[in-house]
């Protein structure tokens, strides 16, 4: 099988979220969502046929393959995770996390993305609040320097 390059992935990326409700895509919907003219989804169409990725008949339907869904699946979440934590974690505009997680998502691997999800779930499901780790985090994002809370305790004299 062909590599699986950033634009295949952004195409599946693309069909999987349309083709979320159980219906197909069409050539239009893919070229709406990636910003891209039709002559460029034909000639990338053909190469995901070829990898077993979609189903696509002349005029019809495009459908993602279960290899298709297990990519498309795996894109997903990958960007939702980087989205997570650039815009919930960090406080990152949701505009620019959401630029950000399109061109990161491509190259993190399973491992990393793993986790990146532990650590968004620990910080998220903290049962006593906001970490103080973190509330120091956002005081140092805000003030450029560490809060009063970071400094470490001066040393006794020993006399």
């Amino acid at each position: 099988m062909p590599k699986v390059t950033p634009s295949i992935e952004d195409y599946i990326e693309a069909i999987f979220e349309i083709t979320r409700d159980g219906r197909g895509a069409r050539v239009k919907e893919i070229a709406e969502k990636l910003g891209v003219t039709y002559p460029s989804i034909s000639g990338i169409l053909k190469k995901l046929v070829g990898m077993g990725l979609v189903t696509h008949e002349r005029y019809g339907n495009i459908l993602l393959t279960p290899e298709g869904e297990r990519l498309g699946r795996d894109i997903a979440e990958r960007h939702q995770i980087l989205f997570d934590f650039m815009h919930r974690v960090l406080k990152i505009p949701s505009e620019t996390a959401e630029a950000d997680a399109c061109g990161m998502e491509h190259s993190m691997s399973p491992e990393t993305r793993d986790a990146f999800l532990s650590f968004i779930r620990f910080v998220q499901t903290c049962p006593k609040g906001e970490p103080s780790w973190l509330k120091n985090y956002y005081y140092f994002r805000e003030h450029g320097e560490r809060s009063e809370a970071c400094e470490e305790p001066h040393k006794k004299k020993r006399h």
